[in-house]
């Protein structure tokens, strides 16, 4: 059907103009909708934003829109300088690892790619050794509070892995996990490893998308986030928080405690705006819907970036 891509620019015009810049695997729905469209017109290896990428189930929009989150990479892109220590927890198959590894440069800059899911993982390797990279520490291991190992489940539907507290329980209240055997995965306190490579203090930028259990990640993290030139992005999806038995308050909580500032998107504005614990707690939340909040603690980086409101 590799004719049929000649309709594709056609297409990623119609995506874009409806999703407001967002992208569209933002809204579960949505995706499994135009989840046809993308087998149309898929590629096994396609070329987002200047490097190249194997893919596969699951991350077809790559090869039909190109781009995962306009504003996100935008911000990214703003927020990113050579010489930075960067690391990318639930790192997939690595879009926003060869971003970071782009923008940190090849001499001075380091980034860090955590992702415990071993098919993911694999394609993450192809993707970094394609492109030549020797920047990137890869390693397949998920970030909780205690080294060693825990329980993780598959999405019914292969889009991810969760944390699990209390696995006879969340399955029986869910249907979306296959009843399989639980894989065991390895998992590493963020804090001790970065300590252990004696670079805790150089790393000013992570993010963290783990469907689910980015509180956990932070309690893995708490001398990190005593970083003054840290910066976050980290996903913000409160059902699937209390579905790993997460509380969001705790989360929020953590992150001023570290006297950090949180912005919400508008994607429609193409903006990230200032937004309390209040407004963030009680703020509509769409259950087939998650976006990505920015977490910094010095406003004045922010002023010469378009993609913000202060």
């Amino acid at each position: 059907m590799g004719f049929l891509r000649l309709l594709l620019p056609s297409y990623k015009k119609t995506i874009e103009y409806f999703s407001n810049g967002k992208g569209y695997g933002k809204k579960k729905y949505v995706k499994k909708i135009l989840s046809f469209f993308n087998f149309i017109f898929k590629s096994n290896f396609v070329d987002v934003r200047g490097q190249k990428m194997y893919l596969i189930k699951g991350f077809e929009e790559y090869a039909t829109v190109g781009v995962y989150g306009v504003l996100d990479t935008h911000i990214v892109e703003s927020l990113i300088k050579p010489g930075d220590y960067a690391i990318d927890v639930g790192a997939a198959i690595g879009y926003f690892t060869l971003i970071f590894a782009k923008l940190v440069g090849k001499k001075n800059g380091l980034v860090i790619a955590f992702e415990p899911k071993a098919e993911r993982f694999e394609i993450l390797t192809k993707n970094v050794n394609v492109n030549n990279y020797k920047n990137i520490k890869l390693e397949k291991k998920a970030i909780l509070k205690d080294d060693g190992s825990s329980t993780f489940f598959s999405l019914s539907d292969g889009a991810g892995l969760h944390f699990v507290a209390n696995s006879d329980e969340f399955i029986n209240e869910s249907n979306s996990f296959e009843q399989k055997i639980p894989k065991e995965v390895s998992t590493i306190n963020l804090d001790k490893y970065l300590e252990d490579l004696d670079i805790l203090k150089k790393i000013s930028f992570m993010k963290i998308d783990v469907d689910g259990p980015e509180l956990l990640v932070l309690q893995s993290s708490e001398l990190l986030l005593q970083n003054s030139d840290l910066k976050i992005l980290i996903e913000w999806d409160v059902s699937s928080s209390k579905r790993c038995k997460c509380n969001p308050k705790t989360l929020i909580d953590i992150l001023l405690k570290n006297n950090f500032k949180i912005f919400y998107p508008n994607y429609k504005r193409n903006r990230f705006f200032q937004v309390s614990k209040n407004e963030l707690l009680t703020m509509p939340t769409n259950v087939n819907e998650t976006i990505n909040l920015i977490c910094v603690k010095d406003l004045s980086i922010l002023k010469k970036i378009s993609y913000f409101e202060i």
